[in-house]
């Protein structure tokens, strides 16, 4: 057809639609029908012309299936799980499995049956063969269920599971998650805009409790009087959960007094007044006796304990001050592992700095260490700080670009990681690999560093998605710890990721201690090049002693040059007229020795002077009188350097 004949009929198109289900079925109007007329061109000779016939014809063909690809981004459907208690089943439409006679007849009827014999004698020979068959060969026997691989071949590689999505409207970023302490399927999870008046109007203040078995829709939600900034469950009564909130107070939910429409309301919260005047960023539950007490920090510079049996106003509290005492410094993180010490805590600040805090029972509360004073400080708030799950006294930091690990008796880091393309958000430690932890950024991407596997670049980066990352936190416990992670972004969403073999599972028995080796050199060396600062510093503080006594010493030899010059120009004997210059310097000398005053030695050094004077005067006096035009250079420069001396 030429392009007039073209424009003239149109194309012939055919659009339908159909639903996802019948997708990759045979379509209808492909069937064998009656023939339809569907278009008609009138013949022109004059073209004919144009054309020549082709010969011979060749023609391809195949009896492989042709295929084709489709791509379909479904929507999310809502689904719920329903159960039924099933106690009878089996009978007949005429037995009523309620009456316990109208069963009995029934029974009794089958029994006297003679097809009720063949019948099971039948069922008997056919599962006596099977049972045989799973005597002699085990289907599901393993070889090597107990033998570990000496190398893992597997590549490493993460996945996303699942996704839990914020049900409000209004976008809000996740600030915190938390893993349930006993059951693995379970998390909470904070929503809060910690932007100082960036807050939209009409926020919602609700905070949710996800299931992976059902990720739609929010297992539970709560409802607080103000965002909640931070949340932890209680390691001891798990439906206990406690919470931080923007306008500093803190608050409880017990599920145990919850209602059935899922919405818990706080059942305790402290007095505003006696509260935190900042938003709390972090809180901690304590490992005690009781399961009441928690810990929490904000950027107003104040620690709090707590105990929710009078959850009103805090037990006790420090404030962040500098090494100066004058300043006080924001918290934003917090860091107890009652492994480490159950007195010792760790709080990073908003400029950068590393407390540990110890509360001593029957004591005033102090802070004992201060990481990063002299250098390794974050250059920005410290946004995650955690102990090291198999080596409890190094721990780890992340803000700015950067994040270090510390060792508790050294107050510089150990090792510091190189600066990232992007602003780090949060960061976390594996719970099984000693050397491994995961940061979290700005970008959306997630990395991971092994330092088993390599110190000097990132073991393994993924993106995980477009928007910045706010927060992420391990799941420890369950069957495979360490194996899944939950990571908050900015948009309320919670990407549970499935991690690889290689990324929670040590490669070999030696690689805790050869992370503890490579961690105890470091901080050998950390320690002799502090020792050596220090000796530096002793060295420094003692300058004016040796200089002094240096600058005297460099005195004197000039000095003893000068006169042997002078001596030896004028033409005496530095023997005899020693003794004559030498009482003059020593009572020149005299006044700069303040601290050693001598007044009552000058007449003895004026007694041999009565037996020498005599003669030596008769003798060098012509020459002394002739020679003082020759000789005023020597004894002014001598004269000069007493007095830069003494003005020194």
């Amino acid at each position: 057809l030429t392009n007039n004949q073209r424009s003239e009929m149109g194309e012939l198109v055919f659009d339908y639609t159909k639903k996802r289900k019948d997708f990759g079925r045979d379509t209808s109007f492909f069937e064998d029908t009656e023939l339809k007329v569907v278009g008609m061109i009138d013949q022109d000779m004059a073209l004919r012309g144009q054309y020549v016939e082709k010969s011979p014809n060749t023609v391809l063909l195949t009896n492989i299936p042709d295929y084709s690809e489709h791509n379909v981004n479904t929507g999310r459907v809502a689904s719920s799980n329903f159960g039924m208690k099933h106690v009878e089943g089996g009978w007949q439409k005429e037995v009523d499995p309620t009456d316990p006679q109208d069963m009995k007849k029934w029974t009794k009827r089958i029994e006297k049956e003679t097809s009720q014999m063949h019948v099971v004698e039948a069922m008997c020979r056919t599962v006596t063969s099977k049972v045989h068959q799973n005597n002699e060969i085990d289907l599901y026997e393993e070889y090597f269920d107990n033998e570990d691989p000496e190398q893992s071949t597997e590549m490493i590689s993460t996945r996303t599971k699942l996704l839990f999505k914020d049900p409000c409207e209004t976008k809000r970023p996740v600030s915190k998650i938390c893993w349930h302490p006993e059951n693995p399927h379970k998390l909470v999870a904070s929503y809060a805009v910690t932007r100082f008046q960036q807050q939209p109007e009409g926020l919602p203040l609700e905070s949710f409790v996800w299931d992976t078995k059902s990720p739609n829709v929010p297992d539970k939600t709560l409802m607080p009087t103000s965002h909640l900034c931070t949340i932890a469950y209680n390691h001891k009564i798990s439906d206990v959960i406690g919470g931080g909130q923007y306008n500093g107070v803190v608050s409880i939910w017990d599920f145990r007094k919850g209602s059935s429409s899922g919405n818990i309301v706080h059942a305790e919260s402290s007095d505003i007044e006696k509260s935190h005047h900042d938003p709390i960023y972090d809180l901690c539950w304590l490992h005690g006796k009781t399961g009441t007490e928690l810990v929490t920090t904000s950027t107003d510079g104040r620690v709090c304990w707590w105990d929710t049996r009078k959850i009103q106003e805090p037990v006790d509290q420090v404030l962040l001050k500098d090494h100066t005492g004058e300043k006080v410094l924001g918290g934003t993180r917090l860091e107890y592992n009652h492994e480490a010490g159950p007195m010792k805590y760790l709080v990073g600040t908003e400029q950068g700095f590393t407390y540990q805090v110890n509360k001593r029972p029957k004591k005033p509360t102090e802070i004992t260490s201060r990481y990063g004073l002299e250098q390794g400080k974050h250059n920005g708030p410290i946004y995650s700080i955690q102990r090291n799950p198999q080596s409890n006294k190094y721990f780890l930091t992340v803000g700015d670009w950067t994040a270090k690990v510390w060792f508790e008796e050294i107050k510089t880091p150990l090792i510091t990681t190189k600066y990232h393309n992007s602003y780090l958000t949060d960061g976390c430690w594996s719970p099984t690999k000693p050397g491994l932890f995961f940061l979290t950024r700005m970008d959306g991407w997630l990395d991971v560093w092994d330092y088993y596997y390599r110190q000097n670049e990132v073991a393994f980066s993924h993106k995980i998605t477009d928007v910045p990352l706010s927060c992420i936190t391990m799941r420890s416990v369950g069957k495979s710890p360490g194996s899944m992670c939950a990571i908050g972004d900015y948009t309320g969403t919670i990407s549970l990721m499935e991690l690889s073999d290689s990324l929670y599972k040590p490669m070999d028995k030696v690689e805790k201690l050869a992370i503890n080796t490579m961690l105890e050199r470091e901080s050998r060396r950390e320690k002799n090049l502090e020792m050596q600062r220090k000796l530096e510093g002793k060295k420094k503080d003692k300058p004016a002693e040796k200089s002094n006594e240096k600058k005297e010493k460099a005195i004197e030899d000039r000095i003893r040059k000068l006169e042997s010059e002078f001596y030896n120009k004028v033409g005496c004997d530095p023997g005899e007229g020693g003794e004559q210059d030498e009482e003059p310097e020593a009572s020149k000398e005299q006044p700069k020795e303040e601290p050693k005053p001598q007044p009552k030695e000058e007449p003895k050094k004026e007694e041999p002077k009565e037996e020498p004077k005599e003669e030596p005067k008769e003798e060098v006096s012509q020459p002394a009188e002739e020679a003082p035009k020759e000789e005023e250079k020597p004894a002014e420069q001598l004269v000069s350097l007493l007095n830069k001396n003494t003005f020194e």
